[in-house]
């Protein structure tokens, strides 16, 4: 019988051991506090109770009976606060103010306990001597039980309800096999204190030993312990595949984010990144390779006249045509908008001259062979910049030479091919002197007009162009070329534009006074960024109106590219300056992607047919494009001029062809007013 109550004890105590490192460490760590006391109490109660049974004299008893009442009270109070942080209900308001005041109550009782003789259960203490049991002796002993005695019983109910209330939480919770355990175990607790009152007062003869029903909690709570472990592993197991789950996740999203990071979207080519990662690796291995940047040329222009569609389809085409014109190429990427850059150890798809600093394109390349658009094709040019990488050179120096040698080629107009000199350096400081000087011509008087005759067939003038030049004061005279571009890029050319037309109507006044022989209109070229102003007809004819000045002796000449910007606004500006008499040209018509439907909805009064078809007119393919193009001037209506004429062979077949009006170096280069006077007289006489 003792040895049971000692097995009991030692079960109790390794229980004890085993919640004392989880009741700090783990995450549900208040349950295992609670177990912790709950084991410590139940090894007393267990301890005492043994000792009891061993026990020789009535102080040894009563000393024992005094911790065991104690042990008891411990249990059930710590039972009530396990069964409260088993269902994580310990921190409502109620439920903690009612543990503390059970927990409180308990100790009251605790320190009544010791107060007494012989503890809380028992009075009238008598030893008799020693029985025989099953499993050895045991000490005989009569009392009488203590009324008080009752209290513990009271609790042990109360902890009863409490554990029922519990379980029912947990069986709400859908933690059926728990609430159904500790069920079971709160009906044998009821048993066993309702049997211990009456066996108290003398109703019953017998009862079960003490120390049973804690066995049998020992049994619930493994059972309890085991279970919740199994889950948890069970838990751990699925949030575990979850996070490898989530791992392989981030890890596609993260080559998702690479590819996208390092991939152009529309054309699939690396981007610019991709290019600069590549140029970084190769850092070692650089000698013999070269960079090309290709642009398209008048991209903006094939965008708004065919819509972003077919201008990405172009580019797609693109991308396509270099790989077959490039197959040793280590990379392809498209680093902007209209703008693709390869890697390669030789020089594919065209020749270049290294020397010369100039290349053209192989007679065989798919680039430069026409894009079809619908039913039709159009021939699409490129500028490109070439630049041999050295092995000192990172990718930002590369991309900057590279870069240098694109605005290059695209200064030399459409198509052109060009290696990378050192002397680029130098223009670029040339053009940022001169961009800085530009701000400061107008104001110091450096800008001039000279004006080029329009001619008929029998080369009398019918009108003049006038063209802005400028005379740098340490430089020299610089050519429109070079600071218009400059004027554009830096926002002066609304400035610009104002002081030519202030400078033409000057002009046109002083020949008035001068009664010079001056005849038909002065024709004055109008930028973009001008057309862009929503009062640029009305500030034109304010300024003809201040200066007296009629319409009738102004021609505005407009690009395709100042067309097909703000159409509609720009519509509407050309036909308030038509109505009030106003002359509009289309200027180096032929040479844009303007469609004849644009053409025809704009108040146009002259077409002006770019040089590049009268340098051609000599051969047949020449001179049946430019018999074509005359044709459509003709069926519109307007006015058709040919511009850049050199040679009298060219003036003799525009001529054949049926041209009436002419511009160029064979009748006139461009002059000073003075000059153009005595132009006039002469070719007057």
């Amino acid at each position: 019988m003792i040895s049971i109550f000692y097995a009991g004890f030692a079960i109790a105590v390794f229980a004890a051991f085993q919640s004392l490192p989880l009741s700090t460490t783990n995450y549900n760590k208040h349950v295992y506090r609670a177990y912790l006391f709950l084991c410590g109490f139940t090894a007393a109660f267990l301890f005492c109770t043994a000792r009891i049974l061993s026990a020789e004299s009535v102080e040894a008893v009563s000393a024992l009976a005094k911790w065991q009442s104690l042990s008891g009270l411990g249990f059930i109070t710590a039972f009530v606060w396990l069964m409260a942080n088993y269902t994580e209900s310990q921190y409502a308001p109620k439920v903690l103010a009612g543990l503390i005041t059970y927990t409180l109550i308990a100790v009251a009782v605790v320190v009544y306990s010791f107060t007494l003789p012989h503890g809380l259960f028992i009075e009238n203490l008598q030893i008799h001597g020693k029985i025989a049991v099953l499993g050895g002796d045991i000490t005989h002993f009569s009392y009488d039980y203590r009324p008080q005695s009752a209290v513990f019983q009271i609790l042990g109910y109360i902890g009863i309800i409490w554990g029922g209330w519990c379980c029912r939480l947990l069986w709400m919770r859908g933690n059926r096999f728990a609430s159904s355990l500790f069920g079971s175990y709160l009906v044998f607790l009821t048993i066993a204190y309702t049997q211990q009152l009456l066996f108290n007062f003398g109703y019953i003869s017998f009862s079960i030993p003490g120390g049973v029903t804690y066995l049998w909690f020992f049994v619930v709570i493994s059972l309890c312990f085991g279970r919740d472990h199994q889950n948890l592993i069970r838990e751990l197991n699925l949030q575990s595949q979850e996070l490898y789950a989530e791992v392989g996740r981030r890890r596609r999203a993260e080559v998702k984010f690479k590819q996208q990071a390092y991939t152009d979207e529309l054309t699939g080519l690396p981007n610019q990144l991709e290019l600069r990662q590549q140029l970084d690796e190769l850092q070692i291995q650089r000698e013999g390779l070269s960079l090309v940047l290709i642009q398209v040329d008048r991209f903006r222009e094939i965008k708004q006249v065919f819509g972003e569609e077919t201008s990405d389809n172009i580019l797609g085409e693109i991308a396509r045509r270099l790989d077959l014109d490039m197959p040793n190429r280590r990379l392809v990427a498209r680093i902007s908008d209209h703008c693709f850059a390869v890697l390669s150890a030789a020089s594919e798809a065209f020749e270049l001259d290294r020397l010369a600093g100039t290349g053209q394109w192989d007679a065989d390349c798919h680039l430069i062979s026409p894009y079809p658009v619908g039913r039709q094709s159009i021939e699409v040019t490129f500028s490109v910049g070439v630049v041999d990488i050295t092995a000192q050179d990172t990718s930002q120096t590369a991309l900057y030479k590279g870069e240098h040698a694109l605005d290059e080629a695209t200064k030399y107009g459409s198509g052109a091919i060009i290696f990378y000199s050192e002397d680029f350096a130098a223009k670029v400081a040339r053009q940022q002197l001169l961009e800085g000087d530009l701000k400061s011509a107008v104001n110091q008087n450096e800008l001039s007009l000279h004006y080029q005759p329009l001619v008929n067939h029998q080369q009398k003038m019918e009108g003049i162009e006038a063209l802005l030049r400028w005379q740098h004061p340490e430089l020299g005279m610089i050519s429109p070329a070079e600071f218009i571009p400059l004027a554009e890029r830096s926002g002066l050319m609304s400035t610009i534009g104002d002081w030519v037309l202030e400078a033409v109507c000057l002009d046109l006044v002083q020949w008035r006074n001068d009664n010079a022989p001056f005849r038909g209109r002065v024709s004055v070229n109008v930028s973009p960024w001008q057309l862009q102003t929503e009062d640029f007809a009305a500030s034109v004819l304010s300024l003809l109106a201040m200066h007296e000045v009629s319409p009738q002796w102004l021609t505005l000449e407009l690009t395709e590219s100042a067309l097909v910007d703000n159409f509609d606004s720009t519509r509407r500006q050309l036909n308030a300056l038509r109505r009030a008499g106003i002359k509009i040209a289309l200027d180096d018509f032929g040479t844009g992607f303007s469609s004849l439907a644009y053409i025809s909805r704009l108040p146009l009064d002259t077409l002006k047919i770019d040089k590049v078809f009268v340098d051609d007119v000599e051969s047949e393919r020449g001179r049946k494009l430019l018999a074509g193009m005359l044709y459509i001037g003709n069926a519109l209506g307007l006015r058709v001029i040919l511009e850049g004429v050199e040679t009298d062979a060219q003036f003799q077949i525009l001529r054949s062809l049926g041209c009436e009006h002419f511009q160029g170096y064979l009748f006139s280069r461009p002059l000073p007013t003075a000059d153009l006077q005595a132009w006039v007289e002469k070719t007057e006489q």
